[in-house]
This record gives structure tokens, C-alpha cells and sequence, in this order.
């Protein structure tokens, strides 16, 4: 059964929006592949370049970490994590720090 508003991005009375339900719960799986939505954002030529630049170290942040290099996820996902907060990219930031938890 689906949740009400769950297509269209907007939450039903007294339920959160997808976005903000991210930003509240701590850490979701080990890896959420959000590679896919952050490597879509690299390749839009209408987004802002710093915030281009995250998406993409942090795509690749999520690779290592998939392929348990930690080390280098974590040093990735480090780099992005200012460029995210640069932007006011709060689900970025969330994202960039949810790698950095899960590399150590």
C-alpha cells in the first residue's frame, strides 16, 4: 500500500516530506545507492558548478565505499562534504556525512 503524497514528493498532512525524513533519520543502510541521483546532478549542465563538483566526489565517494576502500571513500567524501555545505545543499551535506560515518 502505498503512502499518500509518496509519488509526488509531497507529504500527506502529518507526514514528512522524502527529503526532510533523510534529513532526520541518522544513517540509512551502509551504502543507499545514491550514486545514481548524485552522478545525475554531476551531469546537469544547469546546476552550479561547486555543487557539480560534490555530486561527482561524492558519486565516486559512494564507489569506494561500495567497494569497501575506506580509506578513499573517507578522503572523498571529505572533499565533497565542504562544497555541499558551500552550496546549502543540506541533503548533500547529510549525504557526504553519512559516507564519512560509514568509512570508519
Amino acid at each position: 500500500m502505498a503512502m499518500a503524497g509518496s509519488e509526488t514528493g509531497v507529504a500527506a498532512p502529518g507526514r514528512r516530506k522524502v527529503e526532510d525524513a533523510r534529513l532526520e533519520t541518522p544513517l540509512h543502510n551502509k551504502i543507499d545507492d545514491l550514486g545514481l541521483v548524485y552522478s545525475n546532478l554531476a551531469d546537469d549542465s544547469s546546476t552550479e558548478m561547486k555543487k557539480r563538483e560534490a555530486a561527482l566526489l561524492l558519486t565516486t565517494a559512494e564507489g569506494y565505499l561500495n567497494d569497501e576502500n575506506t580509506t578513499e571513500a573517507l578522503r572523498t567524501a571529505m572533499e565533497a562534504l565542504p562544497k555541499f555545505r558551500e552550496c546549502g545543499d543540506k541533503n548533500g551535506s547529510h549525504d557526504a556525512l553519512r559516507v564519512i560515518i560509514n568509512s570508519h
